[in-house]
């Protein structure tokens, strides 16, 4: 089954899932399922090369949607359950229909709202703080005796603690509605316990052939006069994030706003493909760490 790419964007400083329910309670609203990673058991061969094992055995990471995000404020107590408009705004984003049917219906409305107070009330600490962000990078000319490739100049993380995240574009419909939900920023400023370095990543030899022949490949079918402008070899970095702090908000450098959240890197994926099952390195957050703990 095809899976859309949730991709993000990074921009470094030195730095929905609705559940159409109108007949449930909110008590009964079913959580957003965790997201996992399948093991790629199964050689995918082109040629002599195969690609490797994902052995990162994933589990309890979610992607970074508005829905999940809200979730997660929950969690790290920006709000409590007598802020009206943070339980009314957290209702729009995971419960849509309910939301759209309701609201406007005063009694009905506030018996929906008590009911999901105290769902928060019950639910929130349960609430999902592992996140994985999908980020493109480019990689740069396999180093045979270092057995890996660099990543580019611009893609590369070089001792970074603290950069922003994109992915929810604000121009995107969230329950009918264009831009920012009160309170609920839909990307973040990301705040390292730690700084880190990733500017080359190992992979098996063969495997880099397997990725080689794919990415000439793609531009086979483009005229020649244009094939090499048009070849690039772009990989995507799947960062795996704890989350512990929620630190505030600040204005982005497009106007926007960011969730300030500060979290421990659990580690670094690097995939051919944007779906992350391509797996080409994992790297562990102790061969990453380039600073003490604050």
């Amino acid at each position: 089954m095809f899976i859309r790419p949730f991709v993000f964007v990074i921009c470094v400083w030195v730095g929905v899932d609705i559940t159409p329910a109108l007949a449930q309670t909110p008590s009964e609203f079913p959580q957003t399922p965790m997201v996992t990673s399948e093991s790629i058991a199964r050689d995918v061969k082109t040629g002599d090369a195969t690609v490797a094992p994902d052995s990162t055995k994933l589990t309890g990471y979610v992607r970074g949607t508005p829905a999940n995000l809200s979730k997660l404020y929950w969690n790290l107590g920006v709000f409590d359950s007598g802020d009206d408009r943070a339980v009314d705004n957290f209702m729009l984003i995971n419960e849509c229909d309910i939301y759209q049917n309701n609201v406007n219906n005063d009694f009905e409305w506030k018996k929906i709202r008590e009911s999901a107070k105290k769902f928060l009330n019950i639910n929130h600490e349960s609430f999902p703080t592992k996140f994985e962000f999908v980020l493109p990078v480019e990689l740069g000319t396999y180093d045979e005796v270092r057995k890996g490739f660099p990543i580019m100049d611009v893609y590369a993380y070089n001792n970074i603690r603290r950069f922003e995240i994109w992915g929810n574009s604000l121009d995107r419909e969230l329950c009918g509605r264009i831009g920012e939900v009160k309170d609920y920023p839909r990307n973040l400023m990301l705040i390292m316990e730690q700084a880190f370095t990733y500017n080359f990543v190992p992979v098996d030899e063969h495997v880099a052939q397997a990725f080689l022949v794919r990415k000439q490949k793609e531009v086979l079918d483009v005229d020649i006069d244009v094939r090499q402008q048009r070849y690039k070899r772009i990989a995507y970095v799947r960062l795996r994030v704890d989350f512990h702090e929620y630190l505030g908000s600040i204005r982005g450098r497009n106007g926007s706003i960011l969730a300030i959240l500060e979290g421990k890197l659990d580690g670094i994926d690097l995939f051919e493909d944007a779906n992350s099952v391509l797996l080409l390195s994992s790297s562990k957050p102790e061969d990453l760490i380039t600073s003490k703990p604050r």
